[in-house]
């Protein structure tokens, strides 16, 4: 019980705070976003982000804070929303960990650790509270 209300609260404060930082960057630099485009597993991902998503930043980017803070605020109550938004946070940490962070690497152990380990490590913790 302790785990939950402990997982629930860092969650929470990650999730809000993720938010709050997308909508910061939407404003000073939506073109940030164009580094996942190259650390994409995949050509079409990298193709789709560069063609669908990067044309349109600006309202893609307060969409994904609106939902990155709506998961977060769905850890603040109790009953089934919290269950929603555990699962909301599942899915977004499973399309990180595909898309990965951004971060250049020289090799595929390298892109693992850099871009795709931690988001890993962050559903696994999520489980429990589904």
């Amino acid at each position: 019980m302790r785990y939950h209300a402990i997982a629930r609260a860092a969650f929470r404060f990650y999730f809000l705070a993720s938010g709050v930082a997308h909508l910061v960057l939407d404003h000073i630099a939506p073109k940030s976003y164009a580094v996942f485009d190259e650390t994409a597993p995949f050509n079409w991902l990298s193709a789709l982000w560069s063609s669908f998503v990067m044309p349109n930043i600006s309202w893609r980017t307060l969409i994904l804070a609106a939902f990155v803070m709506a998961a977060g605020a769905a850890r603040c109550v109790r009953g089934r929303a919290v269950r929603w938004g555990a699962l909301a946070v599942l899915a977004f940490l499973v399309f990180i960990t595909v898309a990965g962070y951004g971060f250049p690497t020289a090799g595929t152990l390298a892109d693992i650790v850099k871009n795709r380990i931690f988001t890993v490590v962050m559903a696994v913790l999520v489980l429990p509270l589904l």
